[in-house]
C-alpha cells in the first residue's frame, strides 16, 4: 500500500517594476511493505513452511519482562511484527526575482529524504555457529528494536544571476551548496546479542 501526499503553494508580487515569484512544493510518499514474519515457537520446534522459529516465545517473554522490570528497557516486539515502511519527503523551493529588464535572480532549493526499514543483518552472529543460521530463521529470532533502517538525505541550494549589458555583454553567476548522507537509523539505544544453548545448538536473541 502506497499512501502520497502532495502540498504546493504559488504566490508573486510586483514593484516598481520588479517583480518576484515563489514556488514551493512538497511531496509526502509511504509504502507499507513485508517485513518479517517470522513467529517463535511454543515448544522449540522449528516449522520453516509456516516461518515458526525453534526460539521459544517463553524464553523471549522473559527477556522481554527482565529487561522492562531491571533496566525499564522495552525491546519491542517479537512476533506479529508491523510492515516495514518506506517513506519519501521531496522538497522543492523557488524564487524567481526580474530586478529589472536587464538584470534576473533565481534561488532554488531541493530537499529529498528517504528512509527505509531493514531486518536484523542476518550474516553476521555468534561465533562457532555450526547451524550457520541467519539471525532470524528457524534458528533464532529478534526483538522489533534489532531492527534497523536507512536514511538517505540530499539537499542542495543554487543561486543564479543573470545580467544583460548590452548586446555583446552578457553576464551569468552561478552559486551552488550540495548536501548528501547516508545513514542508519534505530529505534533503540542499544544492542545487545543473548546466546544460549538448548539442546546442543546455539539458540540465540537479538535485544
Amino acid at each position: 500500500m502506497t499512501e502520497v501526499l502532495r502540498t504546493m503553494v504559488y504566490a508573486s508580487a510586483s514593484h516598481n517594476q520588479k517583480q518576484a515569484f515563489l514556488l514551493c512544493e512538497r511531496e509526502y510518499e509511504k509504502e507499507l511493505v513485508p517485513g518479517v514474519d517470522w513467529n517463535p515457537s511454543t515448544d522449540g520446534v522449528a516449522n520453516s513452511d509456516l516461518k515458526i522459529s525453534r526460539t521459544l516465545e517463553s524464553d523471549m517473554i522473559l527477556v522481554k519482562n527482565f529487561l522492562m522490570s531491571n533496566y525499564d528497557y522495552d525491546p519491542g516486539k517479537y512476533r506479529d511484527f508491523d510492515p516495514f515502511q518506506n517513506k519519501n519527503t521531496k522538497i522543492l523551493a523557488r524564487i524567481d526575482w526580474n530586478i529589472s529588464n536587464d538584470h534576473k535572480f533565481t534561488l532554488r532549493y531541493n530537499d529529498v529524504v528517504g528512509t527505509s526499514d531493514q531486518q536484523t543483518n542476518a550474516t553476521s552472529g555468534p561465533p562457532n555457529n555450526l547451524r550457520n543460521s541467519g539471525r532470524i530463521s528457524n534458528q533464532s529470532l529478534a526483538f522489533s528494536n534489532a531492527f534497523y533502517g536507512f536514511k538517505n538525505t540530499v539537499r542542495s541550494i543554487t543561486g543564479e544571476l543573470n545580467s544583460n549589458f548590452g548586446s555583446k555583454a552578457i553576464k551569468q553567476a552561478t552559486g551552488q551548496l550540495y548536501i548528501h548522507e547516508d545513514a542508519r537509523t534505530s529505534n533503540s539505544t542499544s544492542s545487545l546479542l543473548l546466546i544460549s544453548g538448548r539442546t546442543g545448538s546455539v539458540h540465540v536473541i537479538r535485544l
